[in-house]
């Protein structure tokens, strides 16, 4: 999973978990039973977790992270170079 796919997987979740807030109150103020209520909306906080937490390749990972080759350290005394950070 890369950057944006954590970025698409978090804006999902937040926006999965408030529709399902939203319905499920909805659906339990017009039943008027608050059991119904906690059902649907723990029923939406599932399926909302089963499509964002695991790492889909084709979907959270289209962008990869392109990393840096390591440095080789020079031959010569045995200190290594300190990192400007």
């Amino acid at each position: 999973m890369d950057f944006a796919g954590q970025r698409l997987a978090d804006r999902a979740s937040a926006i999965g978990v408030g529709l399902g807030a939203a319905l499920a109150f909805g659906l339990g103020y017009a039943a008027g039973d608050y059991d119904a209520m906690l059902r649907v909306f723990f029923g939406s906080v599932v399926v909302t977790a089963c499509v964002t937490v695991p790492p889909y390749a084709a979907l959270y990972a289209r962008s990869p992270v392109k990393w840096r080759k390591p440095r080789r350290e020079r031959a010569g005394d045995g200190r290594r170079s300190k990192r400007r950070g």
